[in-house]
């Protein structure tokens, strides 16, 4: 693949990154960078909740009126709380060889097609675990609320 080609399919992905978060290049006549896709992504905990609502035939959604709120809550999780396994420590050290293995292998144009594939790869799993991060949210509401109805008034001010 030539060096024009794949700068050609390089924007074609970010234009339909970019559309599955409502933006519209071709409208705005503007470029976007991974990071603007990033912030319009946080559109998604909406359509979290409307997912949850829908699979567990509940109203998550009406109830949870501060999206930002989850959104800190996951971006705290991530940064102040969230420690790596000694596996998922392992598995990285290994990725990491097997990477540098196989782009050594690569031409430019190879190496820059693996730098994109591993952006879209990223973005999938930080969309994947934030849906978890906001389902398992959703599911402890639920939870809260039915043992609040199963066994009366709960006391928030009780230690």
């Amino acid at each position: 693949m030539k060096n024009k080609d794949v700068e050609k399919r390089k924007k074609e992905l970010i234009k339909e990154l970019a559309l599955l978060y409502d933006y519209d290049i071709e409208k705005d006549n503007a470029k976007i960078s991974k990071e603007e896709i990033e912030a319009k992504r946080k559109v998604n905990v909406k359509d979290y909740l409307e997912g949850f609502d829908k699979e567990f035939e509940t109203y998550t959604k009406e109830k949870i009126k501060e999206i930002p709120l989850l959104i800190n809550l996951y971006q705290e999780f991530l940064q102040e709380v969230y420690q790596p396994s000694k596996r998922y420590q392992l598995v990285i050290k290994i990725k990491k060889e097997i990477d540098k293995d196989i782009e050594k292998t690569f031409t430019e144009e190879q190496q820059e097609l693996m730098k994109q594939f591993k952006e879209c790869q990223d973005i999938m799993m930080n969309d994947m675990n934030e849906e978890s991060f906001i389902y398992g949210y959703c599911m402890a509401s639920e939870l809260r609320e039915e043992a609040i109805k199963r066994y009366g008034k709960a006391d928030v001010n009780k230690k």
